[in-house]
């Protein structure tokens, strides 16, 4: 590059490199995402339905499938004990089991620590013994099958499993609001 200023020659080396590593980061994303194997996070639809025969796994390594919960409204509620957010609202989704568990309402919490025992750990610390059965999220496919990109993550479910409400992010259960939710599948 003769006539060029060193000045110039470095702002253009740069230039050129910020756009190749932009073109490489945008060719690894749609490369990547088409090769999933699950739907996309749009997949999770209100009134989409989950498949009964979806597996869960208790601590204790037992399989459990949704279609055991088939006739209850179902809030599957994502955390780790690691996520601030997800422990502060388990208080909140503590007391919506105690109060509507007798209603045909369970909470099904999956912990998506790879160390299991130490998220139950943060759990207990932070809001004691959960009042709702824990089943195994890392290392599964769960998380995939829901398209889960942060945490906690929700998603209610109706007697039939069709979905009235997902959403990522911490959710205030004990609001009047979000009882209403759950109350009016009931």
């Amino acid at each position: 590059m003769p006539g060029l200023s060193r000045k110039k020659r470095v702002a253009l080396l740069l230039a050129g490199l910020a756009a190749f590593v932009l073109l490489a980061h945008r060719a690894y994303l749609s490369l990547s995402s088409r090769n999933m194997e699950v739907a996309p996070p749009a997949a999770l639809a209100s009134g989409m339905v989950v498949p009964g025969d979806l597996a869960l796994e208790t601590p204790e390594g037992k399989k459990v499938t949704l279609s055991e919960y088939r006739g209850k409204v179902v809030l599957i509620n994502f955390w780790a004990g690691w996520c601030g957010p997800s422990l502060h609202e388990m208080p909140g989704l503590f007391d919506l089991q105690k109060r509507l568990s007798g209603k045909g309402f369970t909470v099904l919490a999956v912990n998506m620590d790879e160390e299991l025992r130490s998220g139950m750990m943060a759990l207990k610390k932070a809001a004691g013994n959960p009042p709702f059965p824990i089943f195994r999220g890392a290392g599964s496919q769960l998380a995939d099958r829901f398209g889960i990109e942060g945490l906690p993550y929700s998603v209610l479910l109706g007697k039939n499993f069709k979905i009235a409400f997902a959403h990522a992010g911490e959710i205030d259960w004990s609001a009047s609001g979000q009882r209403a939710l759950v109350e009016g599948l009931l």
